[in-house]
């Protein structure tokens, strides 16, 4: 999949302060965000970024195929990498989906979604505003430690860029009003 594919432009360097000038919107934030998480991880096939909002999570930005789908399947059965990762603040990386144990159906359906493999990583853990930038792909093992510096550093800056508050839902422009429990993947 090629950036242009993605939805973004790639920006060589990790400094996200061009981001947050450059964008008008959060919303232009976050889907500038994850496009460069992509790119940084290159055998992601998708990254949607999750935010959530009086306890229920949303998926704000989606950029690749079916990243949008899989965030929204979790949050119907109330658990998955990404819901673990804003809820404990901490790296959620599944290297096998076949091999994994937790999560009741989700990995099944993950599976059946062509994702083998997922990343997730908070946003501005234990504040006010908690989100998870979540990265999937289709082979197993497709996120290394390689991977991890560039998001890592991704992630604390958008932590730092975070809102006090999480912003209203006329500020980040939902991906679409379906429920989550009929996410649905997207044609391979």
């Amino acid at each position: 999949m090629s950036d242009q594919d993605l939805g973004h432009d790639v920006v060589p360097d990790l400094d996200l302060t061009h981001l947050v000038l450059e964008t008008d919107t959060f919303y232009d934030f976050l889907h500038a965000l994850a496009g460069q998480a992509a790119h940084h991880a290159s055998a992601s096939d998708g990254c949607g970024i999750t935010l959530q909002r009086e306890h229920r999570p949303l998926t704000v930005v989606s950029v690749g195929d079916s990243a949008s789908a899989l965030d929204e399947k979790q949050y119907g059965l109330d658990t998955g990498p990404c819901l673990q990762a804003l809820r404990e603040g901490t790296e959620i990386r599944v290297d096998d989906m076949l091999d994994e144990k937790r999560w009741g159906s989700y990995p099944f359906y993950a599976v059946a979604c062509g994702a083998r493999s997922s990343l997730s990583l908070p946003i501005a853990a234990r504040t006010h505003t908690t989100g998870a930038l979540n990265l999937y792909a289709s082979a197993a093992g497709a996120f290394t430690h390689t991977d991890l510096g560039p998001l890592r550093v991704l992630t604390a800056q958008a932590s730092a860029s975070a809102p006090p508050t999480t912003p209203s839902p006329s500020c980040v422009r939902p991906l679409n009003s379906t429920t989550a429990n009929s996410a649905t993947c997207a044609p391979t």
